[in-house]
């Protein structure tokens, strides 16, 4: 049976292994035992803010992220893999109108084609399957050291004369222009996320400050924003995994300081905590 240990980092936590504790009491030390093997030859990983040590023969399969309004996706590529992506995914959504579910009465699917300098990527303003061309999606396929990253994130844009009547309704509900079309204020948002992305391998540990997610780094900009960062390190016996996610702290609050109502969920989900080590955070 696989054993399962999770963490959640909530930008003040440490890491946490878990155990369940349905097994014999002599089951329990062989676990414990296997975890101090497993982490006898650790490496450093940069998670959200921190640096924690896993195994060493553990590798990352989470690829995903979510900051503010924006969901990240990132994969090492090669640059020619990255280009056919481009070119593959231009040709798809300009097919998109083909497919029932899009009204003749939308088209084009996309709206504009945003070309990037130094080849560093591409950005789509296009329709979403089977809605009004009002709901709209910004897509945005960056490559930056060899890894290729998909930034998605949806808007609403009342601007074509053909929704005059409906933006008026809008308007006349209390909302205001800036809110009937989302377009720019998103597109500055998705540009400034871009410009302090890098990509980065596992190993890599920044120094500068900012947040790890999989497969890259986004540098600091002064405010503050809604960071969900998931990673997972599993093999044949063991998965680690380790969640941060900002959204969910209030100031002052701690895992440790919690440990009281973690320990009830543990022991409701049968399970207990292995080890408790406390973090520094990455800066």
């Amino acid at each position: 049976m696989k054993n399962t240990f999770v963490s959640r980092g909530l930008y003040c936590l440490g890491l946490m292994l878990f155990t369940p504790t349905l097994y014999a009491a002599s089951l329990i030390q062989k676990d414990a035992v296997m975890v101090k093997t497993l982490f006898s030859k650790t490496k450093p990983q940069c998670v959200g803010i921190y640096r924690v040590d896993v195994p060493e023969s553990f590798k990352n399969g989470t690829n995903k992220a979510t900051y503010d309004d924006f969901k990240i996706e990132s994969q090492f590529i090669y640059p020619p893999a990255f280009k056919q992506r481009i070119e593959l995914r231009e040709q798809e959504l300009n097919e998109a109108m083909s497919r029932p579910e899009n009204e003749p009465e939308n088209a084009p699917f996309i709206k504009e084609i945003i070309r990037l300098p130094n080849n560093q990527g591409v950005i789509f303003d296009k329709n979403k399957d089977g809605s009004d061309d009002i709901y709209r999606q910004l897509e945005a396929h960056i490559y930056l050291n060899h890894i290729a990253f998909i930034i998605t994130t949806d808007f609403r844009d009342f601007s074509d004369k053909k929704h005059e009547k409906r933006k008026s309704q809008y308007l006349a509900r209390g909302f205001t222009e800036v809110q009937s079309n989302q377009k720019p204020v998103k597109l500055a948002a998705m540009r400034s996320l871009i410009s302090r992305l890098q990509g980065r391998l596992d190993h890599d540990i920044p120094t500068e400050k900012g947040v790890c997610i999989p497969n890259g780094f986004i540098a600091e900009d002064g405010g503050k924003h809604k960071i969900v960062i998931g990673f997972s390190y599993e093999n044949d016996d063991f998965l680690l995994g380790i969640n941060s996610d900002n959204t969910m702290i209030a100031d002052g609050d701690t895992l440790f300081g919690r440990s009281g109502d973690i320990n009830d969920a543990l022991k409701d989900s049968y399970m207990k905590s292995l080890k408790k080590e406390a973090l520094t955070l990455n800066d």
